[in-house]
């Protein structure tokens, strides 16, 4: 069975980290920060994420995060951003990508500072779309 955040059960708009499906057996996730309601609840994001990934462990997987509408409210915890980089990098030995798309200066910012909190290979395979 599959991990299901016991918050976006009651509402899915809370986060915004789902398996969009596999393609020549790599596991595909999207992000869209700007589209979660909860985009501050910082236990339950890392929850989500953490249990999510845990269902595919093991298994190669490409991130794909989408800065549509990432503004200054979404990157004002920054803990979030930093806890979030050194979860994903726990995950990094079977990650081959992150894919940032839309991404808006805020963005670029964030990478800056979360980027010392990722794993080296999580640092390498980041590309800007």
């Amino acid at each position: 069975m599959f991990y299901i955040c016991p918050i976006c059960e009651k509402d899915p708009t809370s986060h915004s980290f789902k398996h969009v499906g596999v393609f020549n057996d790599t596991n595909y996730f999207y992000t869209c920060v700007a589209k979660a309601s909860r985009y501050k609840d910082r236990v339950g994001i890392l929850n989500h994420y953490r249990g999510v990934l845990n269902d595919y462990s093991g298994q190669p997987w490409i991130w794909i995060f989408d800065g549509a509408g990432f503004e200054a409210k979404h990157a004002m915890d920054m803990q979030i951003a930093i806890d979030l980089a050194k979860l994903i990098s726990t995950y990094s030995e079977t990650l081959l990508k992150i894919k940032i798309t839309n991404p808006t200066w805020h963005i670029n910012g964030i990478l800056k500072i979360v980027t010392p909190f990722l794993s080296k290979k999580a640092r390498e395979v980041i590309e800007i779309i």
